[in-house]
């Protein structure tokens, strides 16, 4: 029976309220990884802008969802909490030891918008989906990109937003270099990758453009030419960003860099976002752009039947029943973690020119990390020396930032030349036994050689990360792995040490495993190390 237009189910039933209070719990509860992933990532907190712009969109349509006949609950739905129950609890399982998994989290992004379809569906039938489909599908554009495109994409951006800021820099009479992605200008250095954040605004444009074009309802056309406008213009504010922010270096220091880095990027996003909002109002009419709710209670008088009630209330059921699983399945491991042996950097002090080396706020923010300590000294046998050590101690921050801060990444974006990688005898320190890497480069005419540890402290052995090259396969039994032994928290040291002014690298390396096993790391328990060992350095929260 039809009442004021709206489709009712007849009694006995129960009242349409209690059926979607069911479904937004369950979708509470299943965008519990999305709001984890939001909270770990600086690049992803516009995602805590979904939930909201999603949930205006669809009350501002709710009349839409009971306005046509509903779908029957049919065995097949049944069927599908089989997959549902699967699907969950295979990737709340891996995101507990991967919480930054693209292609994971988009699995469980999937399932979200599937489920609040198919709710949507036996609400209001076909045009409740069709009516809904966007601004559901919307909660995948809060989550992080797959390394393909993030390779394909943001990288190259970076390359040619650093030449092109070059150019504008050099015809404005300010002298500048780029190296990879670092300018060089005649008061320091700016980074590409820390002056834009890394290219987080175009995300968050994107977003937005796909927010004002389900808003303005518009056609597809104008949708993707609204997309492809958002890029343009997230990338003409990231240039001005950089542009500034190295006039900025260039005549104020790094201290005036610091002051204007957030200033220039809130600048930037809040022009990008006027534009993207401005063009869909015009091309959406210049008026309101979502027709104005039925005035009265949408919900009054209808109700759904009792089998759809159960159906939603056993899907509530299953995704908190993995949840409480998924909590106590790694819960069990943190309190059974046996105290390993670990190391410490004792530094040399009062070396000749011994100096600490700090971190700014921008740098703070992209290491992510628990501690930092990083220096540089002259050692009395000639050549320069510095180093640093990073520490990740909560949560699984280790898993994504211990891989991104490597020396043969970071290096060559900084203009220095990788000559190749060499192998480096183990260096026994006490009771441990420290596989360090080799990295030879060189920077501005000289050989600097770069040695490299992650050591897994929860192990005592060498961090493995999982390798990308070996097969979708083989990287999700590697994955599988860190689940089956509960790894929900990793903690992760990292050292680096360079030598310069070694004439070859049987000489660095000599020179490297005499200064290291000579004093400059240590290793003792814990107590230990905090009573009598000598460090300073930055230590953070963990987040």
């Amino acid at each position: 029976m039809n009442v004021g237009g709206q489709s009712q189910e007849r009694a006995p039933g129960v009242p349409t309220g209690v059926f979607v209070a069911a479904v937004l719990l369950a979708l509470v509860v299943l965008g519990l990884p999305f709001a984890s992933a939001w909270s770990a990532s600086p690049d992803l907190g516009h995602g805590w802008a979904l939930p909201w712009l999603i949930g205006w969109l669809l009350w501002e349509r709710r009349s839409s969802v009971v306005s046509a006949p509903p779908w029957e609950l049919s065995w097949y739905a049944w069927l599908g909490l089989v997959g549902l129950a699967a699907g969950v609890l295979v990737t709340r399982l891996l995101l507990g030891a991967y919480p930054l998994l693209p292609t994971v989290l988009w699995a469980l992004g999937f399932i979200f918008v599937i489920f609040a379809l198919s709710a949507a569906a036996l609400l209001g039938g076909r045009k409740a989906v069709r009516v809904l489909a966007v601004p559901l599908l919307l909660m995948l554009a809060g989550l992080p990109w797959p390394s393909v495109v993030e390779n394909a994409v943001v990288l190259p951006l970076r390359a040619g937003l650093t030449t092109i800021t070059v150019e504008v820099l050099n015809a404005a009479g300010v002298p500048s270099l780029a190296n990879g992605t670092v300018i060089q200008i005649p008061g320091g250095t700016v980074g590409v990758d820390e002056a834009c954040g890394g290219m987080r605004s175009l995300q968050a444009s994107l977003m937005i453009a796909l927010f004002v074009g389900e808003v303005a309802l518009l056609g597809w056309g104008r949708r993707i030419a609204l997309l492809g406008l958002s890029v343009a213009t997230a990338m003409a504010g990231n240039l001005f960003r950089v542009g500034l922010l190295t006039c900025a270096a260039n005549s104020g220091g790094e201290a005036r860099l610091h002051a204007w880095h957030d200033p220039a990027g809130y600048l930037a996003l809040i022009c990008t976002l006027l534009v993207i909002g401005v063009l869909g109002w015009r091309w959406g009419g210049g008026g309101a752009m979502l027709a104005p709710s039925p005035d009265g209670n949408w919900s009054t008088g209808l109700r759904v039947s009792k089998r759809k009630l159960v159906w939603a209330v056993t899907v509530l059921a299953i995704v908190v029943s993995i949840e409480i699983f998924v909590q106590g399945w790694y819960g069990a491991r943190s309190h059974a973690l046996a105290s390993q042996p670990e190391w410490r950097v004792a530094w040399p002090m009062k070396a000749d020119g011994f100096h600490e080396d700090k971190l700014g706020p921008t740098g703070v923010e992209a290491l992510n990390a628990d501690v930092y300590a990083a220096a540089s000294w002259r050692p009395p046998a000639g050549g320069e020396r510095s180093a640093y050590t990073v520490e990740w101690r909560t949560g699984q921050k280790a898993r994504i930032f211990s891989l991104q801060h490597r020396p043969d990444i970071c290096l060559p974006m900084m203009g220095s030349q990788l000559i190749g990688r060499f192998d480096v005898p183990p260096v026994r320190v006490g009771v441990l036994t420290l596989p360090f890497s080799g990295l030879e480069f060189r920077r501005n005419e000289k050989l600097v050689y770069i040695f490299t540890l992650l050591w897994d402290m929860d192990e005592a052995r060498a961090f493995v990360h999982v390798p990308v090259t070996q097969g979708w396969l083989m990287e999700f039994r590697s994955r599988w792995l860190d689940v089956c032994e509960r790894r929900a928290r990793v903690r992760v040291q990292l050292c680096t040490y360079q030598v310069t002014g070694a004439s070859s690298r049987e000489e660095a390396v000599e020179i490297f495993r005499r200064e290291i096993e000579g004093g400059f790391m240590v290793a003792a328990s814990d107590s230990v190390m905090r009573s009598k060992v000598p460090i300073f350095g930055q230590i953070h929260t963990g987040r």
